[in-house]
């Protein structure tokens, strides 16, 4: 684990897999050959790559900066969201269908996540579509990606 007071840089490229969390300021952090979890730390724009293997993305609140995840993959990878540190009325296990959505905005009060495809950025909305709350961007995936709930587990 990185402990350091600045940004710094991991790569770890012969370990089988890794649990790799930043600290509080701008850090890049890289996986390993096998199945890790990378996450950037509560606070700054991180950027993250998971190498080979079927890496998972954990993010412990919506509101800690964005991260810049390089290399995910919708085929194999997940993104892991605290029910605790998002809230709305999330709960253990795969993200439910109704809580996901493609587009630029919530369309239904359900819904919780939105991927832009367009641009790949991925928003956390505590209230869907009610008014009282604007979504936020946690994180910035590639474009065009074959995103569906399943790509998320809430822990």
């Amino acid at each position: 684990m990185c402990q350091l007071r600045k940004s710094c840089q991991l790569n770890y490229k012969f370990i089988e897999q890794l649990y790799i969390s930043g600290t509080a300021d701008d850090d890049n952090i890289v996986g390993s050959n096998g199945n890790d979890t990378l996450s950037g730390g509560y606070g700054g724009n991180d950027i993250l790559t998971g190498g080979n293997g079927n890496d998972t993305f954990a993010f412990d609140d919506y509101n800690e900066g964005i991260a810049r995840v390089d290399d995910f993959n919708a085929t194999n990878e997940l993104i892991q969201v605290s029910a605790i540190g998002f809230g709305g009325g999330l709960s253990s296990g795969t993200l439910k269908a109704t809580q996901f959505t493609l587009g630029t905005s919530a369309i239904t009060s359900k819904e919780r996540f939105i991927y832009n495809s367009a641009t790949g950025g991925l928003f956390f909305d505590l209230d869907g579509s009610a008014s009282g709350f604007t979504q936020v961007q946690f994180a910035q995936l590639s474009t065009g990606l074959s995103l569906t709930n399943n790509n998320f587990v809430v822990g």
